[in-house]
């Protein structure tokens, strides 16, 4: 049985994490929303930090403070991030929807993912644009990616080599040290 989006495998880090934000009252793009969280602990943010949460609250919640229930869980896939960065797993570390599920879905996944790396790798703690050349390459490369088309034919071997691109360039940005203001 092929599973969507709405259906994902229970022991899936997509499931875990759809759930988690779901709890906090965000029901749609929960990868937009993870990439966010992702990029931003790459770029240096501490997790459960404030500039982490407002800059949340100014990117992805129209530009209101978010709730605790919210920032509790942001600061929850915040330490998970943090720690799948450490690891050699990028299953575990994107979090796409797995392979039972529709194409499109994950095509779509993959899509809302980079979109808020992009937003987030973009930031400095201060809110101010950062200027680096693997950094501005990685944000190119991103940013074409959510741009895919959810219709497209999906090759398997294709989508690793993507994922295991993201995974790898994210693991390797050497940012400068997070400033907390």
């Amino acid at each position: 049985m092929r599973t969507t989006p709405d259906t994902p495998s229970p022991q899936s880090p997509y499931a875990r994490r759809r759930a988690a934000l779901q709890a906090a009252a965000v029901s749609e793009q929960p990868l937009l929303w993870y990439g966010f969280v992702l990029g931003a602990v790459a770029g240096g943010m501490v997790p459960g930090a404030p500039p982490l949460s407002r800059a949340a609250g100014e990117l992805l919640n129209g530009g209101a403070a978010l709730e605790g229930r919210l920032v509790a869980a942001l600061t929850t896939l915040a330490l998970e991030a943090e720690e799948a960065l450490r690891r050699d797993d990028d299953e575990e570390l994107l979090g796409l929807p797995p392979a039972t599920a529709d194409a499109g879905a994950r095509l779509t996944a993959l899509s809302e993912l980079c979109h808020g790396l992009c937003l987030a790798l973009g930031l400095k703690q201060d809110g101010a644009m950062r200027q680096d050349r693997a950094r501005d390459e990685l944000l190119r490369d991103l940013s074409a990616f959510t741009r895919v088309d959810p219709e497209a034919e999906l090759d398997e071997d294709d989508l690793k080599t993507v994922t295991h691109y993201i995974s790898d360039r994210l693991r390797s940005l050497n940012l400068d040290p997070p400033t907390l203001s």
